[in-house]
């Protein structure tokens, strides 16, 4: 978590900047190529918590199958760690997809497409309606293509 704000608390206009460094997997890929934080910087670190929280893994291997087409089979209920028995209480089932819901929307080729941490931190805290179905039915794709 200590990454999060890390994009919020550097000064982009200045020509003297210093790499924070991070740990490998956490920090969005983008920063290794063009050596700029930009407010999308902590999206990325809150996606992979988020992914890992709800995975017992890093989510490397997900990302990697949901740029391919063969994502579209991927179903909820097979990327959640397995250690874990699915919540039978339809709150607590509805809050792990919501979870799931948002870190699926942190992830985009284009940063400009991914929320900022200002609205992800509003979407946490409101009460929106969220359509609920049973965990076997819910893919990720459903999920990641689901509006707001």
């Amino acid at each position: 978590m200590r990454y999060f704000g890390t994009a919020k608390s550097l000064d982009l206009d200045s020509s003297n900047q210093t790499l924070h460094v991070g740990t490998y997997g956490y920090i969005a890929p983008e920063l290794a190529y063009t050596m700029k934080v930009t407010e999308k910087f902590d999206v990325y670190s809150f996606e992979i918590l988020a992914l890992e929280t709800m995975m017992g893994k890093h989510p490397s291997e997900l990302l990697i199958s949901l740029s391919s087409l063969s994502s579209q089979d991927l179903m909820l209920r097979d990327v959640l760690d397995p250690r874990i028995v699915l919540p039978e209480d339809p709150r607590v089932a509805k809050d792990v997809v919501f979870v799931m819901f948002l870190a699926l929307k942190c992830i985009h080729l284009k940063l400009q497409c991914c929320p900022t941490m200002q609205q992800l931190s509003y979407i946490l805290f409101i009460d929106i309606p969220f359509p609920m179905s049973p965990f076997y039915v819910i893919s990720l794709n459903q999920l990641k293509n689901q509006e707001i």
